[in-house]
């Protein structure tokens, strides 16, 4: 049976190691180094533990201009998983 995380989001302060946009034209790629984190209210928190680590995550394209050519983002962190593994996904702040 396949396992799912459930629900989650945690408010992070990361730098942009680095960001491009994805190859099929809809949002981006960033790798970020998470440097603060603390859960949003009400939502699981999976991202305390990501502190000091630099994480691939997913950019989706309401976000794409706040992250391609900037330094740092503060704004929601949600992990999906599923079958084919995890992904971390960046969400607008306080969302």
């Amino acid at each position: 049976m396949p396992v799912t995380t459930p629900p989650n989001r945690s408010e992070i302060v990361a730098r942009i190691v680095s960001a491009e946009p994805a190859s099929d034209g809809w949002g981006a790629w960033a790798n970020v180094a998470v440097e603060k984190a603390a859960p949003a209210r009400g939502k699981n928190d999976w991202a305390a533990a990501l502190v000091g680590t630099v994480l691939k995550v997913f950019v989706p394209p309401p976000l794409v201009a706040s992250v391609l050519g900037h330094e740092h983002f503060e704004g929601g962190l949600s992990v999906r998983g599923g079958p084919a593994g995890v992904t971390y996904v960046l969400m607008e702040p306080n969302g």
